[in-house]
């Protein structure tokens, strides 16, 4: 979902994807503050730098008790497009659910 619109207009977009018209959105993360239905997959391009934002972008999915997909694109080679902080915590609650299993080069790159 692509939309050149004023500002003004931004609710509009929102709108046609809580009520389903559309049924993909390319959002910042700003963007998604607005986003109050459930969705299937969230695809992070970018790790953002503090925690709490990863967890709000990822929790648009698997609500309910129904099963999401949350995808990262993560270059550790340049360590100035992450944190490490973020990492460890994204690490960390991790560890702390029975069905999750953290991937190996996730914790060997850390």
């Amino acid at each position: 979902m692509v939309f050149q619109q004023q500002l003004v207009d931004v609710q509009t977009p929102i709108d046609m994807f809580n009520k389903g018209e559309v049924n993909v959105a390319i959002v910042t993360q700003y963007f998604t503050r607005g986003i109050d239905t459930e969705v299937d997959v969230v695809i992070n391009y970018d790790l953002p730098i503090i925690a709490a934002d990863f967890i709000h972008r990822c929790g648009r999915t698997g609500r309910n008790g129904n099963i999401g997909i949350a995808i990262t694109f993560i270059d550790f080679l340049d360590p100035e497009n992450y944190n490490p902080d973020v990492i460890e915590q994204i690490i960390e609650s991790m560890a702390k659910r029975k069905d999750i299993k953290i991937p190996t080069f996730f914790t060997a790159s850390s």
